[in-house]
């Protein structure tokens, strides 16, 4: 059986407000239930968004040992000069997602990059990383 948990921060105005209508109610299960069908929701989308994140951030941190592997191999020079940029953003910035990594070398460098093109750049350096 699954369960789900309601949190109060008793920090909001809407928690404070919620708190006394669960004081003045005489059915405080039925009141709890109503609480958590209006609701049922918004859990269920932290819980995606931290799932998303936590593969966003794996992914990351395969790339970033990508990246040393092949330095520390000595491969990573060889690699064209657009891989070797996006590979270093991306031990520079581990944590933002391709489309952050986009502004970010248009901010540094000037020049306009595809998400698609950040994608490949990393694919490959990850095909280059698991060929050693």
């Amino acid at each position: 059986m699954d369960k789900k948990t309601y949190c109060l921060s008793l920090d909001t105005k809407r928690d404070k407000e919620v708190i006394e209508k669960l004081e003045k109610t005489p059915n405080k299960i039925d009141y709890i239930r109503n609480l958590i069908r209006k609701d049922i929701g918004k859990p269920e989308r932290v819980y995606r968004y931290k799932q998303a994140t936590g593969k966003r951030m794996n992914i990351a941190k395969k790339q970033v040992y990508s990246v040393k592997k092949l330095k520390a191999n000595g491969k990573f020079e060889s690699l064209p000069n657009s891989v070797k940029i996006v590979g270093e953003l991306r031990c520079k910035y581990p944590t933002v997602t391709q489309t952050e990594l986009t502004k970010v070398y248009r901010d540094e460098y000037n020049k306009s990059i595809s998400k698609q093109k950040i994608s490949i750049n990393l694919k490959r350096i990850e095909e280059e990383a698991n060929e050693i």
